[in-house]
């Protein structure tokens, strides 16, 4: 059966867009500096105006957020999306009351999200910042876990202490970087093998500088990314044992591999979720 036409949408502008406009690739983003007409667009879409005229490292944040904005990095999410409705999984999201139960399910998760697909790539970030909530929030008046839990749970999935703390310290990095945006951490590419050779380590060093995070955070703080928030939350939900999201190019039948990058976005919308909130509370 032949694939729906899209219809007419109402185009929202990326960062990776309006670089592309003034013609520069997101490799060159050091030219923005001396292309004034250029600036002026990027802190119209931006709540504070880029002031670092004199170094580089703005330039990388912007880099990286051009790459999360382009079409490969929308595709990539639609791919994923695809890829998840055929994956049978084994993990799971019993509902308990016992804390103990809970991380040994969060860490038993973990384990089986270790995988080379994409999809699994992302679970393992999720499941490192469920596994951070639940060690460092682990019961009311209580900000840690235990050392008595925490060596029963790793006794039974057959960890020793330094994995554990290693998907740990990885779990408060993404935390970091997601900040307020749930959902935006399913647009970070999980491969090395994406066009603009951006590595997940370039999203994670952001948490080693307060400022250039914060230039991360602000230039999030837009329409576009909303938008790209809620589609990815529904996603996230789906992923953590919530409802299945559909999406508005499977309920429409569009081919959306085949739309100009300014047509994407609009089609990822959900069609049926109860979680899309966009930006989160702090």
């Amino acid at each position: 059966m032949a694939k729906a036409k899209a219809t007419p949408v109402n185009k929202q502008v990326s960062i990776h867009q309006a670089v592309s406009e003034h013609g520069f690739s997101p490799n060159r983003l050091q030219e923005l500096r001396c292309k004034e007409n250029a600036k002026k667009y990027m802190n119209s879409v931006c709540t504070t105006p880029i002031k670092d005229p004199n170094g580089h490292q703005h330039d990388q944040v912007l880099k990286l957020v051009a790459a999360m904005q382009s079409r490969s990095a929308l595709l990539q999410f639609c791919s994923m999306v695809k890829a998840s409705r055929a994956q049978s999984s084994s993990r799971s999201f019993k509902n308990t009351n016992s804390y103990e139960e809970r991380l040994v399910q969060c860490v038993t998760n973990l384990n089986i999200s270790e995988t080379d697909s994409d999809v699994q790539k992302l679970r393992v970030r999720l499941d490192q910042i469920r596994l951070v909530d639940h060690l460092e929030n682990s019961r009311t008046g209580q900000l840690r876990c235990s050392s008595e839990v925490k060596q029963r749970v790793l006794r039974a999935v057959n960890w020793t202490e330094a994995k554990l703390e290693g998907h740990q310290k990885k779990g408060r990095k993404w935390k970091k970087v997601r900040g307020t945006f749930t959902g935006i951490l399913c647009f970070i590419f999980p491969q090395r093998g994406n066009p603009d050779k951006i590595k997940q380590k370039d999203y994670l060093d952001l948490t080693n500088n307060s400022k250039l995070l914060a230039a991360f955070h602000d230039l999030l703080r837009n329409d576009y990314t909303q938008t790209m928030c809620a589609a990815g939350e529904a996603f996230e939900d789906s992923l953590t044992g919530g409802s299945l999201a559909q999406f508005r190019w499977e309920a429409e039948n569009v081919d959306i591999w085949s739309l100009p990058e300014e047509e994407i976005l609009p089609y990822m919308a959900p069609t049926c979720h109860s979680h899309v909130r966009g930006e989160a509370s702090p």
